[in-house]
C-alpha cells in the first residue's frame, strides 16, 4: 500500500498555475521501469506481475511562509502492465490524470490531507477502466528523500465516474488461462 501511495503521490496532471504569493513551486520528475510481484497472485491462484513504465512529475506549492500547502502530480504517457507468465496473458493500460493533495501543517508526518484523484486510474483488461474523480481523507505517513510527503488513504469522501466494483476479479479474469 505504501509503494502504491508513493506511486500515486508522484503520478498525476499539472493544471494549476503557480500560487501568486509564496515561494516558487518545486518540481521533481521520476522515471519508472520497474517490475514486481502483484498481490493478485494470491487472489488469482497463479503468479501475476506488474510492470510500471513512464515518467511522473510531482510539483509542490508553498504558502508565503514557505509551508507546503499543495502537491499536484502528473503522469502523461505512463503505462501499467499486468502479466501472468504461466498463462501467457497480459494487459496494459495508460494511467493518466491528476493526483492533487491539499496539505495541512506543511505536510508533516501525521497531518491530515485531502487527496483527489481524477482521470484514468485503473485498467482491468476485461472491463472498462476506472475513470472519473475520487476524493479521500488521507494522512501523511512518511516523507521521501526529496521532501515529498507519502500519504495513505483513510476514508473515501466521494466518488464519481466509472468505478469497477471488483477490480481484482476483473484482472484475474483477463489473465486466466
Amino acid at each position: 500500500m505504501r509503494r502504491m501511495a508513493l506511486f500515486f503521490s508522484i503520478s498525476a496532471a499539472l493544471f494549476l498555475p503557480s500560487m501568486a504569493t509564496g515561494a516558487p513551486p518545486s518540481s521533481f520528475t521520476f522515471t519508472f521501469d520497474e517490475t514486481f510481484p502483484s498481490f493478485l497472485s494470491g487472489v488469482c491462484g497463479f503468479p501475476v506481475f506488474v510492470h510500471l513504465d513512464g515518467t511522473a512529475t510531482a510539483t509542490l506549492f508553498f504558502d508565503p511562509s514557505g509551508s507546503l500547502i499543495r502537491e499536484i502530480d502528473t503522469n502523461a504517457g505512463f503505462k501499467v502492465t499486468f502479466f501472468a507468465p504461466s498463462t501467457g496473458k497480459s494487459f496494459t493500460f495508460p494511467q493518466a490524470g491528476a493526483f492533487v493533495q491539499d496539505y495541512t501543517d506543511g505536510g508533516a508526518v501525521g497531518s491530515p490531507v485531502i487527496a483527489t484523484l481524477t482521470g484514468l486510474r485503473q485498467g482491468t483488461g476485461s472491463t472498462p477502466p476506472d475513470a472519473g474523480r475520487l476524493v479521500f481523507n488521507a494522512v501523511v505517513i512518511d516523507t521521501s528523500p526529496e521532501g515529498i510527503p507519502v500519504v495513505d488513504f483513510t476514508s473515501e469522501v466521494s466518488a464519481s465516474g466509472h468505478i469497477n466494483n471488483n477490480l481484482a476479479a476483473a484482472r484475474c479474469a483477463a489473465l486466466s488461462p
